[in-house]
C-alpha cells in the first residue's frame, strides 16, 4: 500500500537491500524495529515523555502500510530541535471539564501526547457518554490512527476528522470495538499530515453514540477508500516478511546517544 507523503520510488528503492554504510534500506523484523524506535525516542526525550509510546505508534503505523517511518523521517529534524520538551506543555489542556476538549497545540506534534489523549478520553467515556477533542494548529495528525485502534481495543468507537490548512482537504477515520482497525476516507491527494493541521476527534460508549457524533462531524459521511481489512492484511505481510527501514543510519546516529537501553535489567545495574 503506497501511503500518501510516501512514494512508489521510495518503495521500490527497497527493494535493492542494504548498503554497506547503512543508509540504504535493510529488512528488520517488527521486535527489531521496536527495540530501534524506543532507543530514537529515548534519545529525543529522555524521561520527559513515553518514550515507548511513540515508539509504538511509529511501528503501527509502518506495520499497517500507513507510512510511520517516513512521517517519523519528515519530523525527526523538528523533534530533535528545542521544541521536543514542548509538547506536554498541554497537559493541563487534558483537565477541562465537560463533554469536549479544546485546545491550541501551537504547532506541537501529537506523536509527544497522543497517547494521552486517547486515555483520557476512553475513561470519559467509561459510562457510555460521548467525549471530543477538538484540537488546532497541531502538526504530524497522522499519529492519530494508533490512538483509534487503542480506543477501539479499549470498547470503545470513535471517528476523527483532520482538515489541512486552508486547501479544503479532509482526513476521516472511524473504527467501532467490533472492528478495532480503522476504515480510512479521504487521505489519498490530501495534505501530508506532517504540516499543520486541526483535529476533532469522537469518542462515544456504544454504536449509536458515534453514528449521532459523526452527522456532526460530517454530514456525508464519506465510503472507506482504505478498509479495516486492507490493513490488517498488510500488518500480517510485515509479520510474515518484516519491514524495510530506509536511512538505517539517521535512526542509529539519534538511537547511539542511549548508551544502555533502559531495561529492568538495566535500571537494576545502575541502582534505581
Amino acid at each position: 500500500m503506497v501511503f500518501p507523503g510516501q512514494t512508489a520510488g521510495r518503495l521500490m528503492a527497497s527493494a535493492g537491500g542494504s548498503s554497506a554504510d547503512g543508509s540504504g534500506p535493510l529488512i528488520l523484523s517488527r521486535n527489531e524495529l521496536l527495540a530501534l524506535l524506543r532507543r530514537v525516542f529515548e534519545a529525543l526525550y529522555g524521561k520527559t515523555c513515553d518514550y515507548e509510546a511513540m515508539a509504538e505508534q511509529i511501528l503501527w503505523l509502518e506495520c499497517h502500510g500507513l507510512g510511520g517511518l517516513d512521517l517519523l523521517h519528515d519530523c525527526l529534524a523538528r523533534l530533535d530541535g528545542e521544541e521536543r520538551h514542548a509538547d506536554r506543555h498541554l497537559l493541563g489542556a487534558f483537565l477541562t471539564k465537560g463533554p469536549t476538549i479544546r485546545f491550541d497545540a501551537g504547532g506541537a506534534s501529537l506523536i509527544g501526547f497522543g497517547d494521552l489523549l486517547a486515555d483520557v478520553l476512553i475513561a470519559r467515556c467509561a459510562g457510555g457518554e460521548i467525549r471530543q477533542a477538538e484540537i488546532a494548529d497541531l502538526r504530524d495528525a497522522r499519529a492519530i490512527l494508533p490512538q483509534l485502534h487503542r480506543m477501539a481495543l479499549a470498547g470503545r468507537f470513535a471517528a476523527v476528522r483532520i482538515s489541512g490548512r486552508g486547501n479544503g482537504a479532509d482526513r476521516f477515520a472511524r473504527v467501532s470495538a467490533s472492528s478495532p482497525l480503522p476504515d480510512l476516507s479521504g487521505w489519498e491527494g490530501a495534505v501530508d499530515c506532517a504540516e499543520q493541521a486541526s483535529l476533532h476527534l469522537v469518542c462515544a460508549g456504544s454504536e449509536e453514540g458515534l453514528r449521532s457524533a459523526m452527522r456532526d462531524l460530517h454530514p456525508d459521511w464519506p465510503e472507506p477508500a482504505v478498509t479495516a481489512d486492507q490493513l490488517a492484511g498488510t500488518y500480517r505481510g510485515s509479520l510474515n516478511n518484516g519491514v524495510k527501514v530506509r536511512d538505517l543510519a539517521a535512526l542509529h546516529a539519534i538511537a547511539d546517544r542511549v548508551l544502555v537501553e533502559a531495561t529492568e535489567e538495566s535500571r537494576r545495574g545502575a541502582g534505581e
